[in-house]
């Protein structure tokens, strides 16, 4: 955005970046409440496996560790970065190149991509996940539902970054909060698939029009 040296451009990544007017009305509880949601649900769901019923046990003692940085200011700078970068330009990017159908298929594996070194750092979360590869491949499996969800989001709310943010953010507190096992977060990944199909359904319409979502 810097190098284009366009005062347009700063003033639409800042009015995406704090503008709630942006925001509809009707996507704030698929914002805030989907992702508690669907960890609850799928927590509930693990109990007929036999999965014990602490998993809904709001906890301040989190389930995953970022060596010596903080695991709160992680959680709230993670989202905030990543949506600064993939909604503030990353998104749009790949849409003035390929297309919004297009984007949706690539960004999903971007993103995959993009996390890939933290399963090279010690005592991360991610490195943890490499002791048993199908919650590894859980991981990046829930990666394409979730894309999809906060890409809809990102057009819904009129390319607002600070929405996709919200929903970013209530995913991370709702899987550090609720102490669910491994098991049931291969739940919460066909929970949000079922989720993410459901929205397509829904709003195919606003989905196939290119222009509806600019």
């Amino acid at each position: 955005i810097g190098r284009a040296k366009s005062q347009g451009l700063w003033k639409d990544y800042l009015d995406r970046l704090v503008n709630l007017k942006r925001i509809e009305p009707a996507t704030v509880p698929l914002t805030l409440f989907l992702m508690p949601a669907a960890i609850l649900f799928s927590a509930f769901i693990s109990l007929l496996f036999g999965r014990p019923a602490s998993q809904f046990a709001v906890t301040l003692h989190f389930g995953f560790s970022a060596g010596f940085v903080p695991v709160l200011l992680i959680l709230f700078l993670a989202p905030a970065l990543e949506e600064m970068g993939w909604r503030g330009y990353g998104m749009d990017s790949l849409r003035s190149r390929f297309g919004l159908f297009a984007a949706f298929l690539w960004f999903p594996v971007l993103w995959a991509l993009w996390h890939v070194p933290l399963f090279f750092i010690r005592h991360y979360y991610h490195h943890e996940l490499l002791s048993n590869w199908v919650h590894a491949a859980n991981f990046f499996a829930s990666i394409f539902p979730m894309a999809f969800i906060i890409i809809w989001l990102y057009y819904r709310n009129r390319r607002s970054i600070i929405a996709c943010f919200l929903f970013h953010l209530s995913a991370d507190i709702g899987m550090s909060i609720f102490p669910v096992e491994q098991f049931t977060k291969c739940i919460v990944t066909a929970v949000l698939i079922l989720a993410a199909a459901a929205i397509a359904a829904a709003d195919r319409k606003f989905l196939l029009g290119e222009n509806a979502s600019r």
